[in-house]
């Protein structure tokens, strides 16, 4: 059985999330969400709608976007003053969320201006156990096998980066209802 519901709520939703982790790091970080008008309505399957709520996918993106940003490996680290870069002055940490439309497809970008990703470690991001912080990194590959697992909707991730200038995740939810 399919449940209509806005991916504008769903982002909200993460929204909350991710706001109360960045205005409690003890660190300035602007960040802004923006949201194009639109209907953003996808028929999801129960289970489907559980598993989108349940991967707090714009949680991730910050997440790992604060991580990349401060050079560390648990945003804890950041709340503790404890930085593994050291970030050029005058320049404030800046995550951006946009939720509009592209080709007929809704679109949900998170970018920030962090240290970019490398081109050789673009295609690495998504492999697990793969960190560019010296851990393992679970968190990407972890986010797109969530999303994968939606039954009746594919979700596209696309990234974009350059080195010192910061990255963009572009994950595009198709508008058009699912065959039956």
């Amino acid at each position: 059985m399919s449940k209509g519901i806005s991916l504008k709520q769903i982002v909200q939703e993460n929204f909350l999330n991710w706001k109360y982790a960045i205005d409690n790091l003890g660190h300035p970080v602007e960040y802004t969400l923006k949201i194009e008008e639109a209907d953003y309505r996808l028929d999801f399957t129960e289970g489907d709608l559980r598993e989108l709520r349940r991967c707090n996918f714009i949680e991730e993106l910050v997440l790992n976007s604060l991580k990349s940003i401060f050079g560390v490996e648990d945003v804890n680290q950041i709340e503790a003053g404890e930085f593994g870069r050291e970030i050029p002055y005058g320049i404030t940490p800046k995550i951006d969320v946009y939720l509009g439309v592209s080709n007929g497809d809704y679109l949900v970008m998170v970018s920030d201006n962090g240290p970019g990703i490398p081109p050789e470690n673009q295609e690495k991001i998504w492999s697990p156990k793969f960190s560019t912080l010296g851990t393992r990194g679970n968190g990407l590959p972890l986010l797109r096998e969530k999303l994968d697992r939606l039954e009746n909707y594919q979700v596209r991730i696309e990234l974009e980066s350059v080195v010192e200038k910061g990255t963009t995740f572009k994950m595009y939810f198709s508008s058009r209802q699912p065959a039956p």
